[in-house]
């Protein structure tokens, strides 16, 4: 239920994105044209999520360990 810090953040086929501070938070400045994209989080040792934007302002997720990798 804690933040995870440096989790990758991005506007899925585009260049933009960020990383999670160390309290897990994130701020991505998503253009009008992309409200309907998806945004795609990663992190070593964690499943990928994607999850999308649906015009939210506020996208929160929780990452599960990806065992197979580990």
């Amino acid at each position: 239920g804690q933040g995870l810090p440096g989790v990758s953040v991005s506007l899925k086929g585009t260049t933009t994105g960020t990383t999670t501070n160390s309290e897990g938070i994130y701020s991505l400045s998503v253009p009008d044209e992309s409200k309907g994209g998806t945004l795609v989080f990663s992190f070593i040792g964690y499943i990928v999520e994607e999850v999308a934007i649906n015009g939210r302002t506020t996208v929160n997720l929780s990452l599960a360990p990806d065992i197979e990798s580990l």
